[in-house]
């Protein structure tokens, strides 16, 4: 059964998709320190953050700059989180691994800290129903229906600074707006 695409903007930003006991790190940080939690059958996914240097560490290393604050964003997922997505995800996302969506959502924070605007950006590359071709921003705040960690980075950004965060929907490139 195809459900709507409602429900996947449902699940995305209300959090009513699958629950998991996954820690909020930050995206590119190595695994030590992280408290692991199961999650699925140990296929590459959320709860497994990927190696590297990122700015997008730092960012969430920071306190909350603000308690509000509108956020637009790009979402890249990857073949092995189609469960969280119930049958209704992106053909793009089902055709990539996880390393070529983490290789993405890099290109997107680059494409964002040389200027370019990130509606454009929505329009060709995000899978978030919700708000890829309108363009349309959410707010952040603490007590806001959303993903966790999709409300740590949104709360740490200035207004224009973008970073990355992995959910269990796939890697969200931010950028605060206001």
């Amino acid at each position: 059964m195809k459900l709507a695409p409602s429900f996947l903007v449902c699940a995305l930003l209300l959090g009513c998709g699958p629950k998991h006991e996954k820690p909020v790190v930050a995206p590119w940080k190595g695994d030590e320190g992280v408290k692991k939690a199961p999650v699925g059958d140990g296929t590459p996914g959320p709860g497994k953050p990927a190696a590297g240097g990122d700015p997008s560490t730092e960012i969430l290393s920071r306190e909350p700059v603000t308690s509000a604050a509108k956020v637009k964003h790009v979402l890249v997922g990857w073949a092995a989180l189609a469960p969280a997505y119930r049958g209704d995800m992106d053909p793009r996302a089902s055709a990539r691994s996880q390393a070529e969506a983490q290789k993405l959502a890099r290109a997107v924070l680059e494409r964002l800290q040389k200027g370019e605007k990130i509606e454009a950006i929505m329009a060709e590359i995000s899978e978030d129903p919700g708000s890829a071709q309108s363009g349309d921003s959410y707010d952040v705040a603490p007590g806001a229906r959303l993903v966790p960690e999709f409300i740590q980075m949104g709360l740490r950004l200035g207004i224009g600074e973008a970073g990355i965060v992995e959910t269990v929907y796939g890697y969200h490139v931010i950028q605060r707006v206001e």
